[in-house]
């Protein structure tokens, strides 16, 4: 609800159907040509309501289509940055989320490579 009221009244949005065909990521996986990694954690509320998880909701398929993209889902991350350190033991610590690892490695691999398909 709280959604809907934001989408039209602050993005002037019609309906939550024209908002989500507008910010689709789908029509733009195949024109990817630069590496892009997706990280995807598989208890992402946003993306596992009810009996959904992520590989039914997500284009999975169209995203391994695609040799300059890979797609990774972990187990666990939530939906913000796959945190691994509590507020307690310090925001600025420097393995604070698996992502920047995760984002570290990619660009370093991806960087390494010629027009391969990109695999992990």
């Amino acid at each position: 609800e709280l959604d809907e009221v934001l989408v039209k009244q602050v993005y002037g949005y019609h309906d939550m159907q024209e908002y989500y065909e507008q910010i689709a990521s789908r029509p733009f996986i195949p024109k990817v040509n630069i590496p892009l990694l997706c990280l995807q954690s598989g208890d992402d509320p946003l993306f596992t309501e009810g009996d959904w998880r992520c590989w039914q909701v997500l284009p999975v398929d169209e995203l391994h289509d695609n040799k300059h993209i890979v797609y990774f889902e972990s187990e666990y991350g939530s939906h913000l940055n796959f945190v691994e350190a509590t507020i307690s033991q310090g925001l600025l610590r420097e393995d604070f989320t698996f992502c920047d690892r995760a984002a570290e490695a990619f660009f370093r691999f991806a960087s390494s490579q010629s027009d391969q398909k990109l695999l992990f």
